[in-house]
């Protein structure tokens, strides 16, 4: 009998692991489709602030990249001359980023997205902007399109809310502007906090009401991000691009998570001792997938690859033939790190002392196989001097990561920086909305008692009918009236309970 037992509990073991395996490769084999509106302005609204200088080139690199990944894209920027000639096929797919671009755009994806997802296949779709931010007199945080400002309710309202997609990703380079290496405008919050901006932009109440939505931006301790023209462009935007080309994958599982792009940006910053030039990182997961990976290697694996061995470990940077700055990194030795070489041949790989020229990679090649040669770098101003010096200086590892998530937050995947929340939001349309639903419901209460002793009356006069034809149109006229009053009943009952709903989801919610 023990026997029997146990050959059928191995049976049930063995079936219960089959299910789960066949469950797990089918959740592995559920196909994934990526969308991307890519949004880049050089140019503010805001009076007095002067343009950027490499917005446009970080959307075009961001089109680049994704298009690589197999992301179906709308890119919206106007490229200045030199950026036209680096980027000729970003160019061919440009459309200037105005509002009514902007809205083609999400609607035209978004119909893709609907249609792909009948088709069984889930669906993430990606906001990334790269321009100028700013603070509204009424303190809600703005980004620049040509001709308006997209404000923060108008980002959830028109884009996240709007879009179909199983999974929303929003990329934000974004704050006030200067250029020389280049700070990033000139802000009118006379106070220069940054940190107002990203908790009027991103309220954790506005934000949790979309829990299939994940962010990421940068900050520091004053209003400013910078650009810099040793990288030609954006920090935030070129420390991310750098991360996704495949440094940030840590675990090697082939998709870099928020976490590790986050901890990448912060390990790159990390050494910068200066609080207007270091760049912090805000990163949020969606909240019902937070190991929901922010961008799949995969589609990357079929292009030229460069692997640095752990022995090789140093703080690198890539060019192409372009003279575009592809990444910067710096692997702590723990592990070989790979970097797919996504541009145009040859590409350079160079440490702080030494280069070597890849004339035309392909397949794997690694770092080791290079002969490299001495370099000789210029270093001039204090700005410059600290970029050069301190950017990358802390090799970035498991170890880091975990530091900088222990420090941020104890729930893992969430906010690796805390930001004070901002202030909760009104919640005056519950009221009105629960005594809207009242006094419909009073009318519709109401007009069915109206209609009810028009029945009443008109049964009274079927049952004193003289002839058939008039008992006939007596009984039908009420029944219809009967039927009005039932609907006008149903009517009322469902507006007094959805009202009395919303009146005592105000009442908890109020402080």
């Amino acid at each position: 009998m023990r026997r029997e037992t146990l050959r059928v509990s191995v049976v049930v073991l063995w079936v219960t692991i089959g299910w789960l395996a066949g469950g797990v490769s089918a959740q592995a084999a559920t196909p994934v489709q990526r969308f991307a509106v890519i949004v880049a302005n050089n140019r503010s609204l805001d009076e007095g602030v002067p343009p950027l200088a490499y917005a446009d080139d970080d959307g075009a690199k961001y089109f680049e990249l994704f298009q690589a990944a197999g992301v179906q894209l709308r890119f919206l920027a106007v490229l200045d001359p030199d950026a036209q000639q680096r980027y000729p096929e970003a160019t061919a797919a440009s459309l200037p980023p105005s509002s009514a671009q902007l809205q083609a755009a999400l609607t035209t994806l978004f119909a893709q997205i609907t249609q792909t997802q009948a088709a069984g296949i889930e669906t993430h779709f990606y906001f990334i902007y790269a321009g100028h931010g700013g603070l509204a007199p009424n303190q809600e945080g703005y980004l620049n399109l040509l001709d308006r400002r997209l404000t923060r309710s108008e980002l959830f309202r028109e884009i996240v809310a709007r879009s179909p997609a199983t999974m929303n990703h929003l990329i934000l380079d974004a704050c006030h502007a200067y250029f020389l290496v280049q700070k990033r405008g000139q802000t009118s919050d006379k106070r220069g906090d940054f940190s107002a901006v990203v908790r009027e932009f991103l309220r954790a109440d506005e934000l949790a009401a979309y829990p299939n939505t994940g962010v990421i931006l940068a900050f520091s301790s004053t209003s400013e991000t910078h650009e810099w023209a040793s990288w030609q462009a954006g920090i935030f935007s070129h420390e991310l691009q750098s991360g996704l080309l495949g440094p940030a994958d840590l675990d090697q599982d082939g998709a870099v998570s928020y976490r590790e792009i986050a901890a990448f940006v912060d390990s790159a910053n990390a050494a910068v001792t200066d609080p207007t030039l270091r760049l912090r990182v805000y990163a949020r997961p969606p909240a019902s997938r937070v190991a929901s990976p922010l961008f799949d290697l995969t589609p990357l694996t079929v292009m030229p690859t460069l692997n640095v061995e752990p022995s090789h470990a140093a703080r690198y940077h890539l060019e192409d033939g372009r003279g575009v700055r592809l990444a910067d990194f710096h692997p702590s030795g723990e592990q070989a790190t790979r970097v797919a070489l996504l541009g145009h041949a040859p590409f350079w790989v160079r440490t702080d002392d030494q280069e070597a020229v890849l004339a035309a990679p392909s397949g794997v090649v690694a770092v080791g196989s290079l002969a490299f040669a001495p370099l000789e770098v210029a270093r001039r101003g204090s700005v410059e001097q600290s970029f050069r010096r301190y950017l990358y200086h802390t090799p970035f590892s498991v170890g880091f990561m975990q530091g900088m998530q222990a420090m941020g937050s104890t729930e893992p995947l969430l906010d690796l920086v805390e930001v004070a929340p901002g202030p909760a939001p009104s919640t005056h349309w519950l009221r009105i909305g629960g005594f809207t639903g009242l006094g419909g419901a009073v009318v519709a209460g109401g007009l069915g008692a109206v209609f009810y002793a028009q029945a009443n009356h008109s049964y009274s006069a079927y049952q004193r009918a003289d002839s058939i034809p008039e008992a006939r149109e007596l009984r039908q006229t009420t029944d219809q009236q009967l039927q009005v009053a039932q609907v006008l009943f149903g009517t009322a009952v469902g507006l007094a309970v959805t009202g009395g709903g919303l009146l005592v989801w105000e009442w908890l919610t109020a402080e």
